[in-house]
């Protein structure tokens, strides 16, 4: 079951409209791999529609959403699709490099990970590696 349905997606107020359901689902499920890799897969061992921390829950699915706009926007479904995009692009004089310096609040320096994403998981607890 998917941690995020569509029509929560369009209800956020940051949802990207121009992502039609099909493509919502298609990059949606590859968003939560991305979410659950960072969470220990939190949500694979407890159930989100009956989790009563709300602001968890809410956070978690914003998290999903963000990603998924990510991977959408840069048209990426797996890490290996986002490491093997060009760098930078030059065209005679004219010059366009995308850069490669890592985001220091949790991004990756190849676009995959929405530095968003992972913000919004921050302050949920989600991202603890402690006893």
């Amino acid at each position: 079951m998917a941690y995020l349905t569509y029509s929560e997606f369009q209800a956020l107020p940051f949802a990207d409209l121009s992502i039609t359901e099909a493509d919502f689902n298609q990059y949606e499920w590859f968003a939560e791999q991305v979410i659950n890799e960072l969470t220990m897969s939190f949500y694979e061992h407890h159930d989100l529609a009956t989790d009563t921390d709300t602001f968890r829950v809410t956070k978690f699915k914003q998290a999903v959403a963000l990603q998924t706009i990510n991977q959408f926007e840069n048209d990426t479904l797996t890490q290996d699709q986002a490491e093997n995009e060009a760098q930078s692009i030059s065209m005679g004089r004219t010059s366009i490099n995308y850069g490669s310096t890592p985001v220091s609040t949790g991004g990756s320096s190849d676009g995959y990970l929405s530095a968003d994403a992972y913000r919004q998981l921050v302050p949920t607890g989600l991202l603890y590696r402690g006893v």
